[in-house]
């Protein structure tokens, strides 16, 4: 869990529409995508960078209670509910998830040739 939220934080802090605030700063500095990383990067990376080691030292060397390892029951009800979801799925269920990564990609190449136009 703490890898899944801290890797979250890290990459909202590095893109421009990983958090609402960069958002507002990219559209008041007139940046567009690529550019907002770079202008951000000398702080941004090293912050990813260390937040990234801060993650492995803790689960590594199980520091205040992380790095736990997934008992093996656990282990095999989510591989059995995994398998069960993967079972049920339709060729409509794997369709959708087609044509929302499709208008993700559209959604974030949009932007970023609006930002262009506008600046």
């Amino acid at each position: 869990m703490m890898h899944a939220a801290v890797g979250t934080a890290l990459g909202g802090v590095t893109t421009q529409v990983g958090e609402p605030q960069n958002l507002l700063i990219a559209e008041q500095a007139g940046w567009v995508f690529g550019e907002f990383f770079l202008k951000v990067a000398p702080v941004s990376m090293p912050v990813l960078v260390v937040g990234l080691v801060t993650c492995w030292v803790l689960d590594r060397f199980r520091l205040f209670g992380y790095g736990a390892q997934l008992p093996d029951a656990v282990r095999a009800v989510l591989l059995d509910y995994s398998e069960e979801l993967r079972a049920k799925s339709t060729m409509r269920d794997r369709q959708v998830l087609i044509v929302q990564a499709i208008v993700a990609i559209v959604l974030v190449l949009g932007w970023h040739s609006t930002s262009r136009r506008s600046g």
